[in-house]
Formats: structure tokens, C-alpha cells, sequence
């Protein structure tokens, strides 16, 4: 067993800097207006309700959008804890370092967040994945996340670790297996390489991206209560560096004639109706260049009683050959 780690914890946090703070207000103004505007612009353009508007495990009544709320609100103290407040994206909870359906939301109160995180043992399951994962990931891939917005864990031979790390590099290896990521493969992510990540989380794997190709054109498109969270961080980590766009207005990439490299979708496919599905997969099909790839990795959720997306998915795209397995489930590369 692994003993005597030093933990970074919440005190063991970079404080945002007020130039830093005012980024993330800008940006959390900015998809304030996207969530104001969003019935207005569905009923303008006569899009369909069931389609954009939040459904099946995103459905309004979350209560993990009282977050949300907070952050589209401007809340500074929400904000400087944005990784501890985004576990729905992950499934991990960084407040107690657990994980799994019974695990409770975090409390909107820093003291009560801190001593709990006193009480949390060394997570050898992870600390595990990513000792091995540094023996197989190449070093420009060995990315550090910053101790910023509540990113707590421990430090193991100079590296912070948790579990969405060992995730994330995962993640990495899997982009990096299928090519996208390795400095050596044709289909490799290059300067101006043009990405567009449907359902972007709190922005980690957009971090990483460019953190790993730092000229990539990225763009995060999703539901406004949960891009809000993408854009402070991003904006405030990476400024400038991302197109932020409400899940609303993927019909106008479209009608523009977009075209991208690489379409990306982790683990929120199968978590959304079939319907939804089945409208980002027909315009991925027309918004993925002609030497252009779909990566995407899912869990198969029909246990909850949701969908595998990866049966929808092959009734619009053709799958490559080699699916990869990691903690997150298998990933698999699509091709028009």
C-alpha cells in the first residue's frame, strides 16, 4: 500500500489572480446570454424541443445544476472550486475521492469540503493507473494539471494524482494509439488541425489537446449549464484559445459548410435520448472532412435504462477495426 503521500489540498491551491477572475466572469457572462437566449433561438429557427433542449440523464431537473447556477452567476467562491463542483462530468467525486451512483453532491461550503478531503485515504487504484501510464505514454503527453479550481490529489514522483487524471491520461493514450496524438501517424493533430469536442465537460480533454498541439483550432459545443463550465476554465487557463458554442447552434455549423479534422464525444452520447443522437451523428457525417475522423467512447447504459450509443452511431458512420478499452469504457474511431 502506498503511505505517506503529500496531498494537495484545498489550501495547497494557486489562488486565480483578479485578471484571472475577470476572465472567468467574462466567460461565464457570455454563456449566461447563450441560456437566456436559448427558447427565444430554438423557437425562432424552428428547431426541435425534444432534440435541443436539455433531456434524458441532462434533464432539468438535475440537481447537480444548482451548480450551474452559481457559476452562470458569477460566484467567485463557486468558481475557485469549479473541479470540485463538476463531478457529474466525471463520476468522480473530488470532495470525498469516491465514485459510483450513491455518492453525494458536494456542499457549497469550502470548510466542510476541506475537512472531509482530510479524511480521504490515497487512492491506489489510480495512483496505480497512472505509475503504468507514464511507462506508455510518450513524455509531451505526460501533462500535469494545474492545482487550480479545486484540483486536489496526490503527489506522486512530482505529479498530481486523482482519479479523472488517470481518466484523462487514459483518454490521451487512447488518442494517441488511434494516431491523433502521436507526432509520427499521417492523421496526426497538427498546427490549425480544426476540432470540435460535443459535450465538453469542465474542459479537461480540451486542456490537454492543447496543451499537447498548442495551434489547434478547438471548438466546445453543449448544453449552456454545462459549457459554462468549460468556458471559465478554458478562458481562464488557455485564454483565446477556444470557440465556446451552446449545444443549439450545432445546426449552423452545418449550414455554414464547417469542416473538421477530428469530432470528439466522451462518455455523454449514451447519455443522452436516441433522438439526440441520431441528430449529432447526421451532422457529424457532413461536418467531418473528408480525411476526417469521429473519436468517441461510451458506456453502454441500457442497464440505467438510457441507450449505447454506439448502436446509433453505426447506422450513420462506418467503425474502424481495434476498439480500446480504459476505466472509462471502449473507445472507438468512426469514419463518414
Amino acid at each position: 500500500m502506498t503511505k505517506h503521500l503529500e496531498f494537495v489540498s484545498l489550501a495547497d491551491q494557486v489562488p486565480l489572480t483578479p485578471t484571472e477572475l475577470s476572465w472567468a466572469n467574462t466567460a461565464a457572462a457570455y454563456v449566461r446570454k447563450l441560456f437566456e437566449q436559448r427558447d427565444d433561438y430554438v423557437s425562432r429557427h424552428g428547431l426541435d424541443r425534444d432534440i435541443w433542449m436539455p433531456a434524458a440523464n441532462w434533464h432539468p431537473g438535475q440537481p447537480f445544476y444548482r451548480y450551474a447556477s452559481e457559476l452562470l452567476n458569477g460566484n467567485a467562491k463557486a468558481i475557485e472550486l469549479l473541479r470540485i463542483y463538476a463531478q457529474q462530468f466525471t463520476g468522480y467525486a473530488l470532495w470525498c475521492m469516491s465514485k459510483g451512483p450513491d455518492t453525494p453532491l458536494p456542499p457549497l461550503d469550502r470548510a466542510a469540503i476541506e475537512a472531509r478531503l482530510q479524511t480521504v485515504k490515497p487512492d491506489e487504484q489510480s495512483i496505480t493507473i497512472c505509475t503504468r501510464l507514464r511507462t506508455e505514454l510518450p513524455e509531451y503527453l505526460q501533462i500535469r494539471p494545474p492545482a487550480k479550481f479545486g484540483e486536489v490529489g496526490w503527489v506522486v514522483d512530482g505529479f498530481l494524482v486523482n482519479y479523472d487524471v488517470a481518466a484523462y491520461w487514459e483518454r490521451l493514450l487512447l488518442l494517441h494509439q488511434a494516431g491523433f496524438l502521436s507526432r509520427t501517424s499521417s492523421r496526426r493533430l497538427r498546427d490549425g488541425s480544426r476540432v470540435l469536442e460535443i459535450g465538453g465537460g469542465y474542459g479537461a480533454l480540451a486542456w490537454y489537446i492543447q496543451e499537447a498541439v498548442p495551434e489547434v483550432s478547438y471548438t466546445v459545443l453543449d448544453l449552456p449549464e454545462s459549457l459554462v463550465y468549460s468556458t471559465i476554465y478554458l478562458s481562464t487557463l488557455h485564454t483565446g484559445k477556444t470557440r465556446f458554442l451552446a449545444n443549439y447552434q450545432f445546426p449552423e455549423l452545418i449550414e455554414n459548410g464547417e469542416r473538421f479534422n477530428l469530432v470528439i464525444n466522451t462518455l455523454s452520447m449514451s447519455e443522452m435520448s436516441d433522438g439526440q443522437v441520431r441528430a449529432y451523428c447526421q451532422g457529424i457525417k457532413r461536418l467531418i472532412s473528408d480525411d476526417g475522423f469521429f473519436f468517441e467512447q461510451n458506456q453502454d447504459n441500457r442497464s440505467v435504462r438510457i441507450i449505447n450509443a454506439q448502436d446509433v452511431i453505426a447506422e450513420y458512420l462506418h467503425q474502424e477495426p481495434g476498439a480500446q478499452w480504459s476505466i472509462q469504457g471502449y473507445s472507438h474511431v468512426w469514419i463518414a
